[in-house]
């Protein structure tokens, strides 16, 4: 068996108790933070990107009518329906048709269905970014998604800092700065 020895710390008849350490926790934890950060820092870009081309379609957006080409309802794999519509649409001044599948509510799918056509708003620059509708719609998502993600790994660098301070204090002997004294 293992004998565990704890330093006295100076002027006191008890040994003070070390802290907890979980050498195995800490090492995934210290992954989870930097998975954390790297997928937040992507998510954030690329939320901020779609976000810019979003407010882009709102302000220089053109639209053209889109025929409908295909409606169709699919799953998830808990069974919860996404509504799927595919228009064709060609912008103005183009000899090129673009096809692209866009995913809708299930009011805009049944309406647009049974229409068979649709505005489609589409960026000048660049027709292949295209919403559905008259409105251009602002995409949170991945922004939101992003954030949190950052924040996550904000959390696992306090805590492991935290236990870090800890660890140190306990080996340097230094508890006036954590522990009251007691008389």
């Amino acid at each position: 068996m293992s004998e565990t020895r704890s330093i006295p710390s100076p002027g006191s008849g008890a040994s003070p108790q070390p802290p907890r350490v979980y050498p195995r926790l800490n090492r995934k934890l210290f992954i989870l933070q930097w998975l954390a950060l790297l997928g937040g820092l992507i998510l954030l870009g690329g939320g901020a990107y779609d976000f810019y081309r979003s407010l882009q379609l709102g302000k220089v957006g053109r639209q053209v009518v889109g025929r409908l080409h295909e409606a169709k309802i699919e799953y998830t794999n808990r069974g919860r329906p996404i509504y799927k519509l595919t228009f064709d649409y060609t912008p103005e001044g183009s000899d090129t048709a673009y096809r692209k599948k866009f995913s809708v509510s299930e009011v805009q799918y049944h309406e647009l269905a049974r229409v068979g056509e649709s505005p489609i708003t589409y960026l000048p620059d660049d027709p292949e970014y295209s919403q559905v509708g008259a409105e251009s719609r602002r995409n949170y998502e991945s922004l939101a998604m992003g954030a949190a993600f950052l924040l996550i790994a904000t959390a696992v660098a306090w805590f492991l800092h935290l236990q870090r301070n800890k660890v140190e204090t306990f080996v340097t002997g230094d508890l006036a700065q954590d522990e009251p004294v007691q008389n």
